[in-house]
């Protein structure tokens, strides 16, 4: 006879069963009227070392489980929406202008905000060189660039995003199908050290090799471990190490310091900071809490700090000081966009990415993704990085979002479990509206009802279990069908 309902015992259902699924949609079948039943993970791998009966047993039951579930579907294909193939990209570190660069080499059009409208950001010279190859790059390209950029509104979802700006005293509108946030970051001294004013104090970025007779100390503040999303630029750690290291050797009788704070380096660096301490370069951690204070003494800058492995207060001369200047996010461009996006930031200014509250994606598998889908994070809106973690992290956000922009339609983010009003029932009380965490319903000013914008929708159910009149409802997933689940293993 005729099928009229498909399921699909998979042995993944991420590897297979999507796959699977998408090919019936090809060939007409409504996706609605097939499930899978996930006979590796929940049946087989749960239970090994048990009888093969007893795994049977319960795989046959999760395939009997499916055909309850989609026994009473209705046939329904989920709606499809076209795609803007362009998109924006938000900063002004390297991370801006690589995932620019890469998204265009994809053959998609970008536009690149810079809110800040800083130019010297980054203070190593590797770090600047790379920069103006990127820049160069840019305008080679034909990418247009607007900075300093005034982010007014962002409204719209994936694949169809509104963003209004102001720059060059002009108002502009862009529609784009998926936005990268950078980040916009400020260059300064360490706070510490706002205050000292002191001939031998050399930001590290104009530091010309000079030394004395008290010697050379490199001060490089914030945290520093691996975990860390500190405002100290981790871009700048190789070169720092690099320059300490030369300068003792090129000049044995003179002291060579690295004042920091917990790890110095990690991973690839600490080659480097073997090599450092072979030649001598003396590495002092310290307490952060006093941290170190600075002092002009005479022709020489007195250190005092708690050392962090004693906690015995101590003190050091030095002819020179050369602090490594913070890079710290914008607070109030990351203030602006997390108003205007809904994204959380920390006291800091880095956007939140991962393991918090409204997240719903494992950072391990999606670094670079939100549950807000067609919005991805990178660069110095994350954390800090180095010059290598910055260009990685940038490929692989402009990597998905071309993911995204290269379709020419879409569909709902969580397939075709998407809930949908019944109007007989709604009251337009806007319960459901007021528990959806994704903007993907509204109440129609005209009829006065609940209206589901679909390609929004989760498939979560909030609006649902908030609805008084039984009117939200899940496709598939609704109550006559999980009751005969219930009914079937009971």
């Amino acid at each position: 006879g005729e099928t009229s309902r498909i399921v699909l015992a998979a042995c993944s259902p991420w590897e297979r069963g999507l796959f699977l699924q998408n090919k019936l949609r090809s060939f007409g079948f409504p996706i609605s009227l097939t499930d899978i039943a996930e006979v590796r993970d929940m049946g087989v791998f749960p239970h090994a070392g048990e009888p093969a009966e007893a795994v049977v047993e319960k795989v046959i039951d999760l395939v009997k489980l499916s055909v309850e579930k989609i026994k009473f579907s209705l046939p329904y294909d989920h709606p499809l929406e076209g795609i803007v193939r362009r998109a924006v990209v938000i900063g002004n570190c390297i991370a801006a202008y690589k995932a620019a660069l890469e998204i265009t080499e994809r053959g998609i059009e970008v536009l690149l905000l810079d809110p800040s409208g800083e130019d010297e950001v980054l203070a190593s010279s590797s770090g600047k060189k790379l920069l103006e190859a990127l820049k160069k790059g840019i305008e080679e390209k034909g990418i247009k660039v607007y900075k300093p950029a005034e982010i007014t509104s962002v409204d719209g979802f994936v694949g169809h995003y509104r963003v209004s700006f102001r720059a060059d005293g002009e108002g502009h509108d862009v529609e784009v199908g998926a936005i990268v946030i950078a980040g916009a970051g400020r260059r300064e001294l360490p706070s510490e050290l706002k205050e000292l004013s002191h001939p031998g104090m050399v930001p590290f970025d104009r530091y010309d090799g000079r030394t004395g007779e008290k010697g050379v100390t490199f001060f490089l503040p914030g945290v520093l471990s691996a975990g860390s999303r500190s405002t100290f630029t981790r871009e700048g750690i190789g070169e720092v190490l690099l320059t300490a290291t030369e300068l003792k050797e090129s000049n044995r009788k003179i002291p060579v310091r690295v004042l920091y704070l917990d790890t110095p380096v990690f991973g690839k660096y600490a080659d480097l900071e073997a090599r450092a301490s072979e030649a001598g370069v003396e590495f002092i951690p310290y307490w952060h809490e006093p941290g170190p204070s600075f002092a002009v003494d005479g022709e020489t800058i007195k250190i005092s700090y708690y050392d962090d492995r004693t906690g015995e207060k101590k003190e050091l001369v030095t002819s020179i000081l050369v602090p490594y200047p913070v890079i710290r996010p914008d607070i109030s461009v990351s203030k602006r966009l997390s108003e205007l996006l809904g994204l959380e930031i920390d006291e800091d200014g880095f956007f939140y990415y991962r393991e918090d509250p409204y997240e719903e994606i494992n950072a391990k598998l999606a670094p670079n993704d939100l549950g807000t889908n067609g919005i991805f994070l990178t660069g110095f809106a994350k954390a800090q990085k180095d010059l290598e973690g910055l260009i990685v992290d940038s490929e692989a956000s402009a990597f998905e979002a071309s993911v995204v922009l290269s379709k020419e339609k879409q569909p709902p983010q969580s397939g075709w479990v998407v809930s949908y009003t019944d109007f007989r029932k709604c009251a337009g009380c806007g319960f459901c509206v007021d528990a959806c965490t994704y903007d993907a319903r509204f109440i129609d000013p005209e009829r006065k009802v609940a209206v589901v914008r679909e390609i929004l929708c989760q498939g979560c159910g909030a609006c649902e279990a908030a609805c008084p009149s039984g009117a939200a409802k899940l496709r598939v997933m609704n109550a006559k069908s999980l009751l005969s689940v219930v009914d079937k293993i009971t």
